[in-house]
C-alpha cells in the first residue's frame, strides 16, 4: 500500500504541480529579462538565434568596413546607380576595348582611329588628317610654296650699308642649292625703313635674274656673270621696297619676279610681294599690321623638287 501511494506521489506530473504550488506559496513572480539586466557586451553569437536579426534590430550607419567581410557584398547587394567616380579607383579599370587606339586624343568624343588626334571632337577616321599633317609641306613636295606674310622687325643701323651688312637674315625658302631670303633695317639718319630679298646658291655659277633688282653677282663683288656663294649681296638682291617717317608701302609682286638655275639642276621663279611700314602711318589703326619699324615677306615660289 505504501509502495502504492510512493509512486503516484513521484509521478512526473504530481512533481510539476508540487513546484507549482511551492512557488504560489512563496509570493515570488518572475518577469521577462529585459536589456537592463544583461551585462554590456556579454552576448555572442551563441547566445543569439541564427537569422533571427533583421534591419529593425541595425542603427542606421552604425556599420563600417570592419564589420563587412571582405569580398563578400556582390553586386546584388548594392543599390542601383549609387557608384560614382568618387568610389572607384580609375587605375584599376583595364582600357575599354573600343577605345584602345584614342590614347593620345584630348577632347576626340567619336574619333574612333584616331589615334594621336588632339581636337578631333568627331573624327571618326582621322585618314584625310594624317596624310595632310602639314599643307604648306604638301604644297612643297608639289613644287610650290606659299609664303605666309613673314614679319620681320626692323634692324637700326647708322646708313643703308651697315644695316644691309649687319640686319639678320631670315630664311623664305630652300629648294636644293638655292635659297631664297630676306632682311628688313632702318637707316637711322635718313629715318627709312627697307626691306630686301636675296637669292644665294651653295654651288657656284648659278644663273639669276630679277625683274626688280640688280643681276646676279659673280665671284667678286663686281662680276655679275654668275651667282656665287661670295657673292655680295647687293649682287644678289632681287627685290627691294622701303617707307619713310610714318608711312606703309607695299612693293607688288607683279612687278617682282625673280628666278634662278643653280648647276645641279635646282631652280626656283618667285613672286614675292614685300611690306614696309616705318612709324604710326596718318590716320591707320594703332594695331596696324606689324610692329612700329617692321618687314612682311608674302607671296609664291615655285621651285624643283620638295623645299
Amino acid at each position: 500500500m505504501f509502495t502504492r501511494l510512493l509512486r503516484a506521489a513521484s509521478s512526473p506530473r504530481n512533481i510539476a504541480a508540487a513546484g507549482v504550488l511551492v512557488l504560489a506559496a512563496s509570493g515570488i513572480a518572475y518577469a521577462a529579462i529585459g536589456s537592463g539586466q544583461i551585462t554590456n557586451n556579454s552576448l555572442t553569437g551563441l547566445d543569439i538565434k541564427n537569422n533571427s536579426i533583421g534591419t529593425a534590430d541595425v542603427q542606421n550607419n552604425s556599420l563600417t568596413e570592419g564589420d563587412i567581410k571582405n569580398g563578400s557584398l556582390r553586386g546584388r547587394d548594392l543599390k542601383a546607380n549609387t557608384i560614382t567616380g568618387d568610389q572607384i579607383d580609375e587605375s584599376t579599370l583595364s582600357k575599354v576595348p573600343s577605345v584602345a587606339k584614342a590614347d593620345t586624343a584630348t577632347t576626340a568624343t567619336s574619333a574612333t582611329t584616331a589615334a594621336t588626334a588632339t581636337t578631333a571632337t568627331t573624327a571618326t577616321s582621322a585618314t584625310t588628317a594624317t596624310s595632310a599633317t602639314n599643307a604648306t609641306l604638301a604644297d612643297k613636295a608639289k613644287g610650290f610654296t606659299r609664303v605666309a606674310p613673314n614679319f620681320v622687325a626692323a634692324f637700326d643701323a647708322v646708313d643703308v650699308a651697315t644695316g644691309r651688312a649687319n640686319a639678320p637674315l631670315t630664311t623664305l625658302l630652300e629648294a636644293g642649292t638655292l635659297k631664297v631670303q630676306a632682311k628688313c633695317f632702318r637707316d637711322t639718319a635718313a629715318d627709312i625703313v627697307y626691306g630686301e630679298v636675296y637669292v644665294g646658291t651653295t654651288l657656284d655659277q648659278a644663273l639669276f635674274s630679277s625683274g626688280g633688282a640688280t643681276l646676279a653677282g659673280g665671284g667678286t663683288v663686281n662680276d655679275t656673270t654668275y651667282l656665287y656663294g661670295v657673292s655680295s649681296l647687293i649682287n644678289r638682291r632681287a627685290l627691294v621696297g622701303s617707307s619713310g617717317v610714318n608711312a606703309a608701302n607695299l612693293e607688288n609682286a607683279l612687278f617682282n619676279e625673280f628666278n634662278a638655275l643653280g648647276v645641279d639642276g635646282s631652280w626656283i621663279e618667285g613672286e614675292l610681294s614685300i611690306a614696309t611700314r616705318n612709324g604710326t602711318p596718318a590716320g591707320s589703326a594703332t594695331t596696324f599690321h606689324g610692329t612700329a619699324r617692321s618687314c612682311a615677306f608674302f607671296g609664291g615660289i615655285a621651285h624643283s623638287g620638295a623645299a
